[in-house]
């Protein structure tokens, strides 16, 4: 193997980090996005088995709030079977 050769720059490129921070910052969203859909579903789950009032989800309650993670989310909860990922 020959040594490489490096120009202008190119050696800071590979020691600054940055393809790993944005690795990281992909590995830590695909885990905050499974944890989320598996938080979710749970909630659904333990909504469903203890009879909990679906109230608190109505979609027009959180409509009015207009914050669209929390409609989603709401939603998720008020029907698991409907919104359940494949």
């Amino acid at each position: 193997l020959n040594p490489v050769e490096l120009t202008y720059k190119e050696g800071l490129a590979l020691i600054n980090g940055t393809t790993l921070m944005a690795a990281l910052g992909v590995v830590a969203y695909t885990k905050a996005k499974a944890i989320y859909d598996l938080a979710t579903t749970c909630t659904a789950l333990l909504c469903e088995a203890i009879c909990a009032r679906k109230e608190a989800f109505n979609e027009r309650i959180h409509l009015v709030r207009r914050h669209k993670h929390q409609i989603k989310t709401a939603a998720k909860i008020s029907n698991p079977a409907r919104n359940s990922a494949p």
